[in-house]
């Protein structure tokens, strides 16, 4: 799949991902280039390094890898970046980089509710562990950092929500806000656009402020790692959309509780959630909007709107 320039500075690489893509971007300055998230194992040497090479870059001169978060197509080519780009600072935030070993990745994010009913089935497990390169980030950071490229200088911003530990990286003078998985509008889009999956934010609260952030800033071109490209007026509808599906996911959580007859499980509450809310297929649903939901029955919970009990099974009901 082929790259392509976004901006006289930064360019964006489109790699497969099963039926949908993934991007990652590169930024170029005087003192070198940025390149912004890892792909899966394999993608840095077989779509990267050849685009790099066609737009007359080396791996000398990538002195920075920033991982957006702790997701498998996202951190999965750490190790072949260390491998391939000996140079570059390996960057992530330190509340996901512990995440970004597969095994960790399996046991607290991926699988994070099988102890709850939900779990993925073997096949997409097997596929994560064949995804990850394995590596790990270099130098971590706790909030914004600006990044210095020598004509001008990138801001690496600290977006919480899709996870606690979620990057963007704003480009100022390009123009250019890249912002990963950020903000996923109402669905996850198959390549052809199409909805794939929900969105799959983990911190609704959080998530909901740092769309509202990224919608302040003046960017020409809104990037991220499965939508195509958006402009100032398309970029910030999309996130609005991830606003008011954040909102309406809420609204449908509370809405479950109220018409239940008693308290109901996380298994339970995602398929009725998903009965009012969905626009993407049932299959494959489930264990992707446990993420969402089972933030907002978090977030509830500390607003003591909602209330969870501990019995046979972990079930929730309004307070």
């Amino acid at each position: 799949m082929p790259g392509y320039r976004i901006a006289d500075k930064v360019h964006a690489i489109e790699m497969p991902l099963g039926e949908r893509v993934s991007r990652v971007y590169v930024f170029m300055g005087s003192r070198g280039a940025v390149l912004y998230d890892t792909g899966c194992a394999g993608d840095i040497r077989a779509h990267v390094v050849p685009y790099l090479i066609e737009i007359g870059l080396s791996a000398d001169d990538v002195t920075a890898v920033v991982v957006s978060h702790c997701d498998i197509d996202h951190f999965g080519g750490l190790g072949d970046c260390a491998e391939v780009f000996p140079r570059a600072a390996l960057i992530a935030h330190r509340s996901d980089a512990a995440l970004m070993n597969v095994e960790v990745y399996l046991d607290q994010r991926a699988r994070e509710f099988r102890h709850l009913g939900l779990d993925e089935p073997d096949e997409v497990i097997a596929w994560s562990r064949a995804s990850s390169s394995g590596g790990f980030p270099t130098q971590l950071i706790d909030g914004d950092v600006d990044y210095d490229l020598g004509d001008r200088r990138l801001e690496i911003l600290h977006v919480p929500g899709h996870s606690l530990g979620h990057l963007a990286m704003w480009d100022a003078e390009q123009g250019v806000l890249a912002i990963s998985d950020a903000a996923l509008g109402a669905y996850v889009p198959f390549a052809d656009g199409a909805p794939s999956f929900p969105p799959t934010y983990r911190y609704p609260a959080e998530y909901v402020q740092s769309a509202q952030r990224l919608q302040s800033l003046p960017f020409t071109s809104l990037e991220t790692a499965h939508y195509p490209t958006s402009g100032l007026d398309s970029g910030r509808s999309l996130l609005e959309r991830s606003v008011v599906f954040a909102q309406a996911a809420e609204t449908a959580v509370l809405d479950v509780l109220a018409q239940a007859d008693g308290p109901i499980d996380l298994p339970e509450m995602v398929s009725r959630v998903g009965d009012l809310i969905a626009t993407w297929p049932r299959e494959g649903r489930d264990p992707a909007l446990a993420q969402p939901i089972m933030g907002h029955l978090e977030d509830l919970e500390r607003e003591g709107r909602v209330v969870r009990t501990k019995g046979a099974a972990v079930t929730w009901a309004l307070a």
